[in-house]
């Protein structure tokens, strides 16, 4: 593959936009100029001059001249008012052209929610309560907030052993710097509760649920493999540790890799959470063999999560940054083929998955420059076309249509 190919912007994505909105602009254009023809015999023939229709033209350049404006005469008020429905009828067509192809917004982002209960969130900061118990009464104080985090301590925590080891925890060094740093960061979490109310409450849009959700935060340590936890559709546990910013010395010295590292920020918080949401309730009944597989049962959870989040950014929805997203909308065309000609969607090879869809620093045979998971990146845009050329198609069939196969021929997908 000639990686300089995929540099740059070249014919890429942000050209043919150009192209097609300079195309709507001509039409438009060429419509309006051809309206003196059709009106020939009208009583205002002489306000549709070439001269008049560019003064009125949205893409004129330049204001109209004073005497051109001034060429309506009082007489004619009346026959103008008179003509303005006819005008309209002739414009209709490509107004609506114009404004349905260029102002067309992705299905679901305006759900009419007036009919769902807003979300109730309770907080319950364990790592709070873990860190301020008295060491030199440390088993009687697990005894005090056992019984609200019961779902984290289970009802093993008072044995020996599992004493020792929490009281090890919170006398660690390294977690006591993570457990300052976090209540630094997150000492107000309102924000965080408000994003998984929202959040929440657009879920229920599509599947009803209690209206309220528990969520625990803890220090896990760095578990950056598993920030989010749910117990259950409405009670999740998130470590505030893996979310104190890119830049955080600690990273380092627990030798996180950087590629992880640069997601360990508070913007990938709620996308996290909705994240393991989906994957809870819908990728466990899938069983994906092919990379296309995977790659098309990513892109409807980043479909569904982007929907839940409409007012974040989507390369943060995805854990990209704004150049690696750069990079794949610059190149999308580039990318598709590479998996065209190299025949790699129907293959069942371990190591192509791994390079297309696991997390990497990179993606193999690619420039160093491009990110991760790019196979991820390229199913969500499968899966949005697929939705809009499948209007008929609801949310809930799509995260239950596994016929991975199916979506990708029916999605008209083609950069």
């Amino acid at each position: 593959m000639d990686k300089n190919n995929l540099t740059g912007n070249r014919k890429g994505f942000s050209q043919r936009i150009k192209n097609i909105c300079a195309l709507r602009a001509f039409a438009c254009f060429s419509a309006f100029c051809l309206l003196p023809s059709a009106f020939a015999s009208s009583p205002l023939r002489p306000l549709l001059s070439p001269l008049s229709l560019l003064s009125f033209h949205p893409f004129y350049p330049h204001p109209a001249p004073l005497e051109t404006v001034r060429r309506v005469r009082p007489q004619d008020r009346k026959r103008l008012r008179a003509f303005a429905p006819s005008c309209l009828r002739a414009f209709a067509p490509c107004l609506f052209f114009l404004l349905t192809s260029c102002g067309e917004r992705e299905r679901y982002h305006n759900l009419d929610l007036q009919n769902i209960a807003p979300v109730k969130v309770s907080v319950h900061r364990y790592e709070q309560a873990l860190f301020s118990i008295d060491r030199q009464n440390f088993a009687q104080g697990l005894d005090a907030i056992a019984p609200e985090f019961e779902l984290i301590l289970t009802d093993r925590y008072a044995e020996p052993q599992n004493v020792a080891q929490l009281l090890n925890f919170v006398n660690d060094p390294v977690l006591q710097e993570a457990y300052a740093a976090t209540q630094k960061k997150y000492r107000d979490i309102e924000w965080i509760t408000k994003g998984i109310a929202d959040g929440y409450r657009r879920y229920r849009y599509f599947y009803p649920n209690t209206e309220t959700v528990k969520l625990y935060t803890y220090v896990s340590g760095y578990n950056y493999e598993e920030p989010v936890r749910f117990f259950d559709d409405n009670t999740l546990l998130v470590g505030l540790d893996n979310y104190l910013g890119a830049t955080f010395d600690a990273y380092k010295k627990v030798q996180i890799p950087q590629y992880i590292s640069d997601r360990m920020d508070s913007i990938f918080l709620l996308p996290d959470i909705f994240h393991a949401l989906i994957a809870q309730n819908f990728e466990g009944n899938e069983k994906p063999e092919l990379l296309i597989d995977y790659i098309i049962s990513a892109g409807k959870t980043y479909y569904f999560l982007d929907i839940l989040l409409p007012s974040v950014k989507k390369e943060d929805k995805i854990g990209y940054s704004k150049a690696q997203w750069d990079f794949c909308k610059n190149n999308e065309d580039q990318i598709w083929r590479y998996f065209i000609e190299n025949k790699l969607l129907f293959s069942s090879n371990h190591r192509n998955i791994r390079s297309f869809i696991f997390e990497a620093p990179f993606t193999n045979d690619f420039p160093r420059e491009s990110p991760g998971r790019i196979g991820q990146w390229i199913g969500w845009q499968i899966v949005t076309a697929y939705m809009k050329n499948n209007p008929d198609v609801t949310l809930q069939e799509l995260m239950n249509d596994c016929d991975y196969k199916g979506i990708l021929q029916k999605s008209g997908y083609k950069p």
